[in-house]
C-alpha cells in the first residue's frame, strides 16, 4: 500500500522566532540559559532547546517570566515573544486563568484573544464567562442541572474483579461530596458481580436459565445504575444527595424484591429530578427481570434471603421472615408490582432534554452534513496554519477522522472506537471479528479503497432486520476532503507517536499522554472527552477571537453525528425508511429519537415535488 502524505504546508513556528532572534544577536541556547538563571529563571538548556525545535512551548507563569526576560536582554519591545507566543499557538500564562480548574486551562486557553493580559478586568470576566457556559457547560438546562448534579456524587462504584478475586480500592477525591462512597462493601460487590457473570456468561450455568445475554455494555451499565441505587440508599439524609441513610453494611442484592424498596427509589429520583424520566420506568423493568418466574436471577437465588437484614422504614422483620419462608410469592409479588410501576411511569414521564438541542444550529440548515463538515474543514486549516508542535498536530488530526469516519459510516461511538485496524495487506478474518465482536478498517489493494467491515454482533441491534440474518456490515470510504491522504498521514506519523512506548491495542483510534500502566484503547468516557473537546476547539464560534467554524453551536459527543445523517436523509428524500438505512437502524428508531424533520420541511419537500408537474 504505498499512499502519499498531505502536502500540509508548514509556516513559520514560535521556535524558528526564538532561535531566529539568538543567533541574530550573537547568543547561545546555553550562554541563554545561564543568564536567565542568573536573572532568577530556572530554564534549563535543554528546555530552551525543546522551544526553539517546537517540541515544547512556554505556559507556565516561570516560563512567560523568562520570555519577558529574554525580551529585555534583546532590546525586544516588551511582550513581543508573549503575543508571538499566543497568536500561533494559543497558550496562555497560569497567572492569567489561575481561578480555572487546571484540567481546563488549555481548552480556556485555546479560546482566549491574543491580546487578554491587556484587556481591562470587566472585559477579561465577560470573556471568561462566555467561555465558561458556552464552551464547559452549554446554555441548555439539561446541562447546568448536570453541572450541579455531578459536584455532589453519591454512586458506589463496582469495579470488575481482578486475576485474585479482590476489589480494587477507589480512591476518594476531595471535590466530590462526602457522600461518595467510593468502594462498596465486598459482599454486596461479590452479589453484583455473581449477577453480571450469571448474565454475561457464554451459557447460563447448569439448572438454571435466563432470558437473553448481556454484552459488555449492558454489564456496564447494569454496573452504574446498582452503584446509584445503592449509594442512594446508603447516603445520609442529611447531607446534599438527601438519600436514605441505610448501613452499608445492611445492604445486599436481596433487597431488590420489596416493591418498597423501589418506591423510595423512583420517588426520590423524582424528587431530586423535579418530574419522572424514562430511567426510572427502565430501572423498574430491570427489577422485573431480575424477579420473572423462571429467568430472574434472584428469584433463582432463593438463599440470597438469608443475608436480608431490617431497615428501618423500607423492610421490617416480618418482611425478611416471608421472604425466607416464601421466596416465590414475594418475587411474584414484586413481579407484579414492577409490571404495574412501569404502566404508570409511562403516563408521567418526561423527556428531560433535547438530543438536537446542541446541533440545533446545524439540523436547521437545507444541508446538515455540509454544515457539519465545516468543523472538519475548520481543523484542517488550524493545522494547515502551523505552529503546532508534533504531538498536538496528531490530535488536530485524529479528530478531523474521528468526525470523518463518524459522518461517512454513521456507527455508533462503541464501533467507531473500537474500529481495528489491518496493517497489512492481509485482513482479519471475518470469524476473527465475529468472535473480538469488533470491525476493522481494512485496505483493498484490487481496488485501491479503504473499506470498513463490522459484523453483526459487534452491533447493539445486530439482530435487527438491517443486518439481514447476522450478515457483516460493509462500506467503502470515499477519498473526499483528502480522507486517504490523511489516513496515511495518521497511520505512519501521528498515530505511532501517539501509542509511543505503550502496548498498541490495535484499535485505528488510539488515546495519547497516558501514564505508564493506562490502557491506549478508547473507553465510552474518553471518547466522548476527546470528541466533545474537538468541538469545543474547532467546532463553537468564538466571537472574541473569530475563531470555531459554526454559530450557536454548544459542546456535544459523538453520537449527535447520527442525528446529522438521519435529518440530512429525511430533509432530502423524506423517507423515514431510508433514514434508518442511513445509521442501521430501524423505522421506530428514527421516530422517536432520530431525526429533526419538523412539519414545515415535510410540506416544502412535498410543495416542491408537486411544484415540479407545474413546469412541465
Amino acid at each position: 500500500m504505498t499512499l502519499a502524505l498531505p502536502t500540509i504546508p508548514k509556516p513559520i513556528g514560535f521556535g524558528v522566532i526564538l532561535r531566529t532572534e539568538i543567533r541574530r544577536h550573537g547568543d547561545t541556547i546555553r550562554a541563554l540559559s545561564a543568564a536567565l538563571k542568573e536573572g532568577g529563571a530556572s530554564i534549563s538548556t535543554a528546555q530552551l532547546s525543546q522551544w526553539c525545535r517546537d517540541r515544547n512551548f512556554p505556559s507556565k507563569t516561570r516560563s512567560i517570566r523568562a520570555l519577558y526576560m529574554i525580551e529585555a536582554r534583546y532590546g525586544l519591545p516588551h511582550g513581543h515573544l508573549v503575543q508571538k507566543l499566543y497568536s500561533l499557538t494559543g497558550y496562555v500564562s497560569c497567572y492569567a486563568i489561575r481561578d480555572v480548574p487546571h484540567q481546563r486551562r488549555t481548552l480556556f486557553a485555546w479560546h482566549l484573544p491574543d491580546n487578554f493580559l491587556v484587556l481591562p478586568a470587566m472585559k477579561q470576566a465577560e470573556i471568561k464567562a462566555w467561555i465558561a457556559q458556552n464552551v464547559f457547560y452549554g446554555l441548555t438546562e439539561f446541562r447546568k442541572y448536570q453541572a450541579k448534579a455531578v459536584k455532589h456524587s453519591f454512586k458506589m462504584k463496582f469495579l470488575v474483579p481482578d486475576g485474585q478475586g479482590l476489589w480494587q480500592p477507589q480512591k476518594r477525591r476531595s471535590s466530590v461530596s462526602a457522600d461518595h462512597f467510593g468502594r462498596p462493601p465486598r459482599q454486596l460487590a461479590e452479589e453484583i458481580d455473581a449477577l453480571i457473570s450469571f448474565k454475561t456468561a457464554t451459557l447460563p450455568p447448569e439448572g438454571k436459565d435466563r432470558l437473553g445475554r448481556w454484552n459488555a455494555a449492558s454489564a456496564e451499565t447494569a454496573r452504574r445504575n446498582l452503584g446509584l441505587f445503592f449509594g442512594a440508599l446508603a447516603s445520609s439524609p442529611d447531607g446534599r444527595v438527601g438519600g436514605f441513610g441505610a448501613s452499608v453494611e445492611d445492604l445486599t442484592i436481596a433487597i431488590l424484591v420489596f416493591p418498597a424498596v423501589w418506591d423510595w427509589y423512583v420517588m426520590w429520583r423524582e424528587k431530586r429530578r423535579g418530574f419522572y424520566t424514562a430511567y426510572e420506568r427502565s430501572m423498574v423493568s430491570f427489577a422485573k427481570s431480575l424477579v420473572r418466574n423462571g429467568t430472574g436471577w434472584l428469584r433463582q437465588n432463593r438463599w440470597l434471603a438469608s443475608r436480608l437484614k431490617p431497615i428501618a422504614g423500607l423492610i421490617s422483620a416480618a418482611d425478611i421472615r416471608k421472604a425466607q419462608c416464601a421466596w416465590d410469592d414475594v418475587c411474584d409479588a414484586m413481579q407484579l408490582h414492577a409490571y404495574r410501576r412501569g404502566r404508570a411511569l409511562l403516563d408521567v414521564e418526561q423527556v428531560h432534554r433535547s438530543s438536537f438541542e446542541a446541533i440545533e444550529t446545524i439540523l436547521a440548515t437545507d444541508n446538515p452534513i455540509r454544515e457539519y463538515r465545516k468543523i472538519t474543514k475548520e481543523i484542517i486549516t488550524h493545522v494547515q496554519r502551523g505552529g503546532l508542535s508534533a504531538y498536538e498536530e496528531a490530535q488536530a488530526v485524529r479528530a478531523f477522522l474521528m468526525m470523518q469516519f463518524g459522518l461517512h459510516l454513521g456507527l455508533r461511538q462503541k464501533n467507531l472506537r473500537e474500529l481495528l485496524v489491518a496493517t497489512s495487506d492481509r485482513p482479519t478474518s471475518v470469524l476473527s471479528l465475529v468472535q473480538k465482536r469488533r470491525g476493522e478498517l481494512r485496505w483493498r489493494s484490487d481496488t485501491a479503497r479503504w473499506e470498513v467491515l463490522v459484523p453483526a454482533i459487534a452491533f447493539k441491534n445486530g439482530h435487527s432486520r438491517f443486518f439481514d440474518g447476522g450478515k457483516p456490515y460493509l462500506c467503502v470510504l470515499p477519498d473526499v476532503d483528502d480522507l486517504y491522504a490523511f489516513i496515511a498521514a495518521y497511520l505512519k506519523e501521528h498515530r505511532p507517536l501517539l501509542v509511543g512506548a505503550h502496548n498498541d491495542p490495535g484499535t485505528f483510534f488510539v488515546k495519547g499522554n497516558i501514564k505508564r500502566k493506562g490502557r491506549l484503547d478508547y473507553d465510552q468516557a474518553s471518547f466522548y472527552t476527546d470528541w466533545r473537546e474537538a468541538v469545543a476547539k474547532y467546532g463553537i464560534y468564538n466571537p472574541y477571537t473569530d475563531k470555531g467554524a459554526i454559530k450557536g453551536l454548544l459542546p456535544h459527543g459523538p453520537h449527535c453525528i447520527r442525528d446529522v445523517l438521519a435529518t440530512y436523509v429525511l430533509k432530502k428524500t423524506g423517507s423515514i425508511e431510508l433514514a434508518a438505512l442511513a445509521i442501521h437502524d430501524s423505522v421506530p428508531m428514527i421516530q422517536k429519537y432520530y431525526g429533526r424533520f419538523l412539519p414545515s420541511e415535510k410540506t416544502a419537500l412535498v410543495m416542491k415535488t408537486i411544484g415540479e408537474a407545474w413546469r412541465d
